[in-house]
């Protein structure tokens, strides 16, 4: 029998002969059968025709962890792994009727539950009647296994980023298409070429240049969403795929997040290494249909991007327009701060049972230069992926707080300020709000922070935490956009929520829409018994004002009291 051993390049050889010349005792033989039948590395077993094993060796117990008398008279189920169905076995079955012989790898399962791979060899013995014997010959392949998964994985990663290389990428863009066309989405890829690596190497070395490359994979996998693909396709490039677009803003938005990723400085010995980046996007569908025309017109694009010194290139001329002024705007966000450019309008909200105003809500604007005001629709998104909200969120609360003054104190106005989802879990935000109430003497009961429906319900327990921080610090706790999502008001009765705001889809039907109407009139009535306030948004008609008025809903606003304007012509306002 010649074995040759697993994980090595060594051959043994077990060799049984026999003089036939010289007759020998069939004990003699019996016995040395027996010797070799134990020897052997290989695990051998024996069955009959029905399947019962009728003898193993040694190397069968080693293997399986069952001795010769647990096997013997049991059938190979006992090792099954419960990883090959029925018809796995029915064709092996009739392979051995017709062929005499099966081979193959299988998983088992040993004694102890542990599931292992095996390279099997079935072979039959035949008699006057037929099939009378079945030997199977297999042994353990696990370290063969580990060192294929290994190689597989070498394969397919990049040795020094361990991030995926230009094959598993191709692969994954593949899938990626596929998904966008049963869900009939958009998606993305964007080629990265990170500059100025050959003056990293000629003044540091060809370590420093490797510690950038690392780097850089390592921001790209935690700055990025986990179900984008990050992958490194040559020595200075590397590439993401976006799935699940929503936009050209959106990838735009994506652009400039890793541009950001890639130029930040990177610390090496004494030194901030200052890295250079140029892109280059296509999108799917419009710029091509397969992963191999995404991925040529990708790096046609970075071509482009590196020779005209921009630093970005949509494939298309009419999206590489429209992208640019999104990153124009997000670069002038980055400037809108300290050029004073951002500003807070307010709008009333109406105590209905006393009309009168019993406090506004802050909504940002943005005075951008060219354009005048520029809606909150239009920058927040491109804010919040750029990573500037949290110090956007804090400098308006910081001016709706300033704004507040004593006589307003005095008579209890609210303000209520909205906050998006990464300042709402940024770990300062507590502490942050304290100082701020400190510093200028607001109450906290008259802070109300609203935090949307969806932002509670995407991390309900780390949402809960936050909340009860915020309740202990005294602040109001108001559920924006109530009503669209999927949560229950038996669900939020878990939480410290003192208000509900219903949302403006579901106002603005009212009192038309039987549907919306009872809707409504269940989230005010349900809210009142869980001791909830509740303030309907988007009111515009006298219509909508009675019906909510009939169903005793607490606070109301919308133009119809009047839009968001500066704070001075709000304080004219004292009643409706």
């Amino acid at each position: 029998v010649r074995h040759s051993l697993h994980g090595g390049d060594e051959t043994l050889a077990l060799v049984s002969c026999n003089d036939l010349t010289q007759p020998q005792p069939s004990a003699d033989r019996a016995a040395l059968h027996a010797r070799v039948f134990n020897a052997v590395t290989e695990a051998v077993m024996v069955t009959d025709s029905f399947a019962r094993i009728l003898d193993v060796n040694d190397a069968f117990t080693n293997i399986t962890g069952f001795s010769r008398e647990e096997a013997v008279g049991k059938t190979p189920k006992i090792l099954e792994s419960g990883r090959h169905d029925h018809l796995f076995f029915e064709e092996m079955r009739q392979t051995l009727l017709e062929t005499g012989a099966w081979r193959g790898e299988i998983w088992n399962r040993h004694k102890n539950g542990a599931i292992y791979p095996k390279l099997l060899n079935i072979g039959t013995v035949r008699g006057r009647n037929g099939i009378e014997r079945f030997v199977a010959v297999f042994s353990d392949i696990s370290s063969i296994e580990k060192s294929g998964a290994r190689l597989r994985s070498l394969a397919h990663h990049d040795f020094l980023t361990g991030l995926p290389n230009r094959l598993l990428l191709i692969d994954r863009l593949r899938q990626a298409i596929r998904r966008a066309i049963r869900h009939r989405d958009r998606a993305a890829l964007i080629v990265v070429g990170v500059d100025r690596l050959a003056s990293i190497v000629e003044r540091c070395g060809h370590d420093a240049r490797d510690h950038v490359l690392m780097e850089i994979g390592r921001r790209f996998t935690l700055g990025l969403r986990g179900s984008d693909t990050v992958a490194r396709l040559s020595d200075d490039q590397f590439a993401v795929v976006i799935e699940e677009l929503k936009d050209v803003e959106h990838a735009a938005v994506v652009v400039q997040k890793v541009v950001g990723l890639v130029t930040a400085p990177i610390a090496w010995q004494e030194e901030n290494l200052a890295i250079g980046a140029s892109v280059g996007v296509v999108l799917y569908p419009t710029d091509g249909g397969d992963e191999e025309s995404l991925l040529e017109r990708a790096e046609a694009a970075l071509s482009q991007a590196r020779q005209s010194g921009d630093g970005y290139c949509f494939y298309a001329e009419a999206v590489q327009a429209k992208a640019a002024g999104c990153l124009l705007m997000g670069e002038g966000l980055r400037q809108a701060l300290s050029r004073r450019e951002l500003l807070v309008h307010y709008q009333p909200m109406v105590d209905l049972r006393r009309g009168t105003i019993a406090g506004r809500e802050a909504l940002l604007r943005w005075r951008y230069p060219g354009l005048g005001l520029v809606s909150p629709v239009d920058f927040l998104p491109i804010a919040e992926a750029s990573g500037l909200m949290v110090d956007i969120g804090q400098w308006v609360l910081a001016t709706v707080c300033g704004d507040h003054t004593p006589d307003e104190v005095a008579n209890g106005i609210r303000i209520a300020v909205n906050l998006s989802s990464c300042q709402f879990f940024a770990p300062t935000l507590v502490s942050s709000i304290a100082t701020l109430l400190k510093s200028t003497n607001i109450p906290p009961g008259l802070l109300e922070l609203e935090i949307k429906e969806e932002t509670i319900m995407a991390d309900s327990r780390q949402a809960g935490l936050v909340l009860n921080e915020l309740a202990i610090l005294g602040v109001r706790l108001s559920v924006d956009d109530f009503g669209t999502g999927c949560s229950s008001l038996a669900l939020l009765k878990r939480y410290p929520v003192t208000t509900l705001k219903i949302d403006i889809s579901l106002v603005k039907e009212l009192p038309a829409s039987s549907d919306g109407g009872a809707i409504v009139a269940a989230i005010i009535s349900m809210a009142h018994d869980l001791g909830l306030k509740v303030v309907a948004e988007g009111v515009e008609r006298p219509e909508q004002l009675q019906f909510l008025r009939e169903r005793n809903c607490d606070y109301v606003q919308g133009f119809f009291f009047g839009k968001p304007m500066p704070l001075a012509e709000l304080r004219q306002l004292t009643t409706i």
